[in-house]
């Protein structure tokens, strides 16, 4: 599997080539027959990147999308656009992977492999249609099925999303394919998909957005060189001036403009580090036990975090990674690219799936700056420490908690009083959190009363989170009772705007000022 990653602008994007990525994805594939755990792969573009990111550093215009695509096993290239950034970060990409060249490699793969697909989206019946193109370039592909449904990732409809998909669900499940191509478009299919990934049966879903329409002839490709100079976008603009003109300006000019900061910072980080008198190589600590009641890794990094670092000492570091908690020491890293973060967010999903503790320390300025601007201090700020003593004793902390029996990650706590019941929401609310949430037995348990949701310690909710919500709001307005949701936080109140649902609940700024608006009978109890 591939090793490398680069981060652009927060977004993880893999160094691949297209053989490369057809490798791995069926690798991937043959990982699901034995752990049933469906993967997801990305190819996104300049406008994939716009639609996810804000204009603000620190903000995120779609939080949940930004967090798929952070946790998916592949993201590649679609576009030359990204291309360019990723080399002027620092990571050289191989080459622009997209979906319109990965679909038909993968298609002719599957063919010599006796591997199932399955399309899904797409308009009309262009899956179908592109389906029988592909089996005409890739003769005996096994086609599983084809489908176009409607879903909704906003307003008042999702709260019937989840039946509406269960059909959707069970019907690919059914055909059980090796490869699930989705067409919906950005952010519909990374949602779609990621609400239903606890139910899927599929060893890897890609999305794909209008891939469909290329393969069809639908819409025209641009000319092979002009694919190579990036200047498809042109070609394309001009196949539909009305729609594309407005969303490629715009788009290009927001990328241009939030990226800036971080090429020109990391250039002048780059010659201030060659200009320097101290040319000394900081080698890495060998790991070891710090004196704490639980083993901990402390391994001191150089001072170059960069694409030769990572490909000289990333393998071994990862594999140590793997053995236990580990803490990276930064006090010597003056300098990190996107090849060097692209590497430390690999760690760090190693490190979440894996179920081990991961933390940071001791980061200087530079780096930090350069977190910040690569739009990846979000990402570690629970990981990040001032010194090596905060870090050890949080890694104790946690290991104490662990043996303790307390759950970690997404937990709530229940309180009650004769009126109400409060629910407080603690960590990260996502699908797999969602999926496992006992929704009849939490709502017999509240005994009739009225209910409050206390997000204040709710870092993160994800599209199934906010579905969640809707039917908890329903069974308790359904009761006659009060339905409050009071102190969000930024990313999660940003969810709700996202998917057009901030209107249809009743929210409050705090705690007290929920509990005293169930005096207001008109209010929750009618939202």
């Amino acid at each position: 599997m591939n090793t490398e990653t680069g981060l652009i602008l927060g977004v993880p994007v893999d160094n691949l080539t297209l053989s490369d990525a057809v490798r791995d994805i069926f690798h991937m594939i043959d990982c699901h027959a034995m752990d049933n755990d469906p993967r997801y792969v990305a190819t996104v573009n300049v406008d994939f990147i716009v639609n996810t990111l804000s204009w603000v550093p620190g903000r995120t215009a779609h939080p949940e999308l930004l967090d798929i695509l952070r946790k998916a096993e592949m993201v590649t290239a679609d576009g030359m656009p990204v291309v360019w950034a990723a080399r002027l970060l620092g990571t050289r990409l191989k080459e622009r992977v997209a979906g319109a060249d990965l679909v038909p490699a993968l298609a002719r793969e599957a063919a010599k492999r006796g591997r199932s697909v399955y399309f899904l989206g797409g308009s009309g019946d262009v899956a179908e249609k592109a389906a029988e193109h592909l089996q005409q370039i890739a003769p005996g592909l096994i086609v599983a099925g084809c489908s176009a449904p409607f879903v909704h990732i906003q307003g008042r409809k999702m709260a019937d999303a989840e039946e509406d998909d269960r059909a959707v669900v069970d019907a690919v499940n059914k055909a059980r394919p090796d490869i699930l191509f989705l067409g919906f478009g950005n952010p519909k299919q990374e949602v779609w998909f990621e609400r239903n990934r606890h139910r899927l049966k599929v060893g890897v879903a890609i999305g794909i957005g209008g891939t469909y329409e290329f393969i069809t002839g639908r819409v025209k490709r641009a000319p092979m060189w002009m694919q190579r100079s990036g200047l498809e976008w042109i070609f394309r603009i001009t196949q539909d001036p009305a729609r594309l003109f407005k969303r490629y300006f715009v788009g290009f000019f927001k990328f241009g403009t939030m990226i800036l900061p971080s090429i020109l910072y990391l250039k002048y980080r780059t010659f201030l580090l060659r200009m320097s008198l101290d040319k000394r190589d900081v080698t890495p600590s060998s790991p070891g036990e710090h004196a704490t009641s639980v083993p901990v890794n402390v391994i001191a990094l150089d001072q170059r975090l960069d694409s030769a670092w990572v490909g000289g000492h990333g393998p071994d570091l990862q594999e140590k990674i793997g053995e236990g908690s580990a803490i990276l020491d930064f006090s010597h890293v003056s300098f990190v690219d996107s090849t060097g973060i692209g590497f430390l967010v690999r760690l760090y999903r190693q490190a979440t799936r894996g179920e081990v503790t991961l933390r940071f320390c001791s980061l200087q300025k530079p780096v930090r700056r350069t977190f910040e601007l690569i739009r990846v201090l979000d990402l570690f700020k629970e990981i990040l420490f001032e010194s090596l003593e905060e870090a050890v004793e949080s890694v104790a902390s946690v290991a104490s908690v662990a043996s303790a029996g307390a759950k970690t990650g997404f937990f709530y706590v229940r309180t009650e009083s004769p009126s109400c019941v409060v629910f407080q929401l603690f960590g990260k609310f996502d699908s797999d959190q969602a999926a496992a949430m006992d929704l009849p037995a939490l709502v017999r348990n509240m005994n009739g009363k009225h209910c409050i949701i206390d997000a204040k310690e709710l870092s993160f909710a994800g599209n199934n989170a906010v579905m969640f919500f809707f039917k908890l709001q329903k069974q308790v307005l359904g009761r006659g009772r009060c339905f409050v949701i009071c102190n969000l936080q930024e990313s999660v109140m940003r969810m709700l705007r996202v998917t057009k649902v901030d209107r249809l609940f009743f929210i409050k700024a705090d705690l007290e000022s929920a509990e005293k608006s169930l005096l207001d009978q008109d209010g929750p109890c009618s939202a």
